[in-house]
């Protein structure tokens, strides 16, 4: 199977079962809404935050290592390599979860957050670790099948639990809390990991190995700190400016605008692994199949940005309570940073591939204190707008350092100029997209259809016109 296939084959697996998770989320938000306030989603959104953060740190880049590392080797010492990265991010865990439940009552003082959360979040914390050792493990044995499954039970599951702990028992954050939990726990129960026994031995690996698997991603515990601040620290700024309802709007329009990260997940849990399966095969060949990848990906990814922004505050409207209602303003700004993050993993996999990762600690470094400086400047004159424009302007900041530098490293072969006018006529219309067109969200919606559509296929004849082709001649 070519890449064009097992890329296309794989992302649309995934992106069809996010979808329909994300589908069945924005089915709940009239039920969610009506019962919880945005005070109750801020708390939840700044939980969250700290599940993230304390992740990643834990994580220490660990899963990226892992999927790098095992398909350089055979299977014996691949196996050796599964067993220490997956001891180490579990021990990881387990430190991070005492650390948590040492000083979360500080924190909670400090940001008026409820003290009783601090449990919750250390087994969110050990579980997030393992749902994402367990979907490196599914992407290193090509389980996509499977790994589209776990996407469509979680999110059922989340969806009941949400909604049942709110109908019959809470009305505050401990339904959002209590489903954010169970997100992570079913993946791991329906992809699965190495057995008990197994994690109980010792993976075999010298000193010298184990530090070979942990440099390999070791960047990460620069990068993915940097990534919290940038993609969630606003909610802090804008809880300590502002407060727990407003984190609770912009979380709203968060959840929304993020709703393009179905196709980057997707993406990105697709190109690393076949980026390095490429290059093992042919380095010069990898050039070009890969460049015009990566130009039909970054066409995709304006696609749906394009979509989300036109109908982003429509659904709002439609779906949520009055009172979330001005999070319509945020969409745009946070589907753009989306936009930019699936970007930065498109080059992500350049420096993973030649194993170049530290160079990207200086880009994250600097899109962080970016986002420090314009969250603190913008926050306070704009509210929850600020956030958002911050948050977008950061990423992009990375995304053109990442994809100058990726570029630098190993030059895939793109059309610029056709990407050029591609994305220019992409943001024309999201311009003229945006707003409602009618006072009437579902009659806004229905118009605006047809035209997303007709600009969607324009640029899958421009940009891959084999693939206009075979549709035409199917149809």
């Amino acid at each position: 199977m070519t890449l064009s296939r097992r890329v296309t084959s794989a992302t649309a697996q995934l992106t069809l079962s996010n979808a329909s998770v994300r589908l069945l989320s924005l089915a709940t938000m009239p039920v969610l809404t009506h019962l919880l306030t945005p005070s109750a989603y801020g708390t939840a959104a700044m939980a969250g935050t700290v599940i993230a953060l304390v992740s990643v740190l834990g994580l220490a880049g660990m899963d990226m290592s892992y999927v790098r590392a095992y398909r350089e080797h055979s299977t014996g010492v691949g196996q050796a390599i599964e067993l220490f990265a997956w001891r180490y991010a579990l021990g990881a865990g387990i430190v991070s979860c005492a650390v948590v439940t040492a000083s979360w009552q500080t924190v909670a003082d400090t940001f008026a957050l409820p003290g009783y959360l601090g449990g919750l979040l250390a087994v969110g914390i050990l579980l997030n670790l393992a749902s994402t050792m367990s979907q490196a493990r599914a992407r290193i044995n090509d389980r996509y099948r499977a790994m589209s499954r776990s996407v469509v039970i979680s999110g059922v599951g989340v969806a009941f639990i949400s909604l049942g702990t709110a109908q019959w028992w809470r009305q505050d954050e401990l339904p959002l809390i209590l489903s954010m939990i169970a997100g992570y726990l079913l993946p791991i129960l329906i992809l699965g990991g190495p057995s008990i026994a197994q994690l109980g031995t010792s993976s075999g690996l010298s000193l010298k190995e184990r530090l070979s698997v942990l440099t390999i991603g070791i960047a990460g515990t620069v990068t993915a700190p940097v990534y919290w601040v940038i993609s969630s620290s606003d909610r802090w700024f804008l809880g300590y400016f502002e407060n727990a309802t407003s984190v609770g709007i912009y979380s709203m329009g968060y959840s929304v605008a993020v709703m393009g990260m179905v196709v980057n997940n997707a993406v990105i849990s697709v190109w690393a692994p076949e980026t390095v399966k490429e290059f093992q095969c042919d380095p010069d060949r990898a050039l070009i199949l890969l460049g015009r990848m990566a130009e039909r990906l970054l066409a995709g990814f304006a696609c749906v940005w394009l979509a989300v922004t036109a109908a982003g505050g429509d659904l709002i409207r439609l779906l949520a309570a009055p009172t979330f209602h001005t999070a319509t303003a945020v969409v745009p700004f946070l589907a753009a940073a989306v936009l930019f993050h699936g970007v930065t993993h498109l080059a992500n996999a350049i420096f993973l591939q030649m194993k170049r990762l530290e160079r990207t600690v200086w880009i994250w470094i600097g899109g962080g204190l970016l986002s420090i400086v314009l969250n603190m400047t913008l926050i306070p004159l704009f509210g929850i707008l600020g956030a958002a424009i911050s948050q977008t302007a950061s990423f992009c900041a990375i995304a053109v350092g990442m994809t100058v530098g990726a570029q630098y490293l190993c030059p895939l072969k793109v059309s610029g100029n056709r990407l050029a006018c591609i994305l220019g006529g992409i943001l024309l219309m999201a311009i003229l997209m945006f707003p409602a067109w009618t006072d009437r969200p579902i009659t806004s919606l229905l118009l605006k259809l047809p035209v997303g559509l007709a600009v969607s296929l324009a640029v899958l004849r421009v940009i891959a016109p084999e693939l206009w082709d075979s549709l035409r001649g199917k149809a």
